[in-house]
């Protein structure tokens, strides 16, 4: 049996409800949703999806173990990339994240 991913949302407190509508999903469980990288310390997930975030927040974000997903902004290093009108597409390409290299 599969284990199934945990998701963290990393976004402004306005965006919080939207996106967890655009991202709920059969495929993962949402563990939280947050407004900064301080707040995602401790919580317990694989993945960590931010909204517009900057370099600063990609590397706080890696740096508490996520594999991180970049909506929009400046975050050229996270591990995909997905513009905001195409939120959608994270929930059949989540698994992308788990690939062997």
């Amino acid at each position: 049996m599969c284990r199934i991913p945990k998701v963290l949302i990393v976004a402004p407190t306005e965006t919080h409800l939207e996106l967890r509508k655009a991202l709920s999903s059969l495929e993962y469980d949402i563990a939280a949703t947050v407004s900064s990288v301080d707040d995602a310390a401790g919580v317990g997930a694989d993945v960590a999806v931010a909204w517009e975030p900057d370099e600063n927040t990609l590397r706080g974000l890696r740096d508490l173990g996520f594999k991180t997903v970049a909506i929009g902004g400046e975050g050229e290093t996270a591990d995909m990339q997905l513009e905001p009108d195409d939120i959608a597409s994270f929930k059949t390409r989540v698994w992308e994240l788990f690939r062997p290299a």
